[in-house]
């Protein structure tokens, strides 16, 4: 255990490098080093926050684009 306290920056290059480091005490393995892999990014991995209780349809006709008229209730003639 002293010996990979006093030499963990050799060990962590060595496990950078792909070797498979074990620290033992008294002959017996503690700890296998590993590199961290980096996570994923996951799409919808807040999905189960949204409820939604329309159907498909539902939801179709509701975010649907409406058509949009700037002069709607203006008098054309003043112009």
């Amino acid at each position: 255990m002293h010996d990979a306290k006093s030499n963990l920056s050799k060990l962590i290059e060595e496990v950078l490098a792909g070797e498979s480091v074990t620290i033992a005490r008294a002959g017996l393995p503690l700890v296998d080093l590993t590199p961290h892999a980096p996570r994923k990014p996951q799409p919808g991995f807040m999905s189960h926050l949204i409820v939604s209780n329309m159907t498909e349809e539902e939801e179709q006709a509701f975010f649907a684009p409406e058509p949009w008229d700037p002069w709607a209730g203006e008098d054309a003639t003043k112009w």
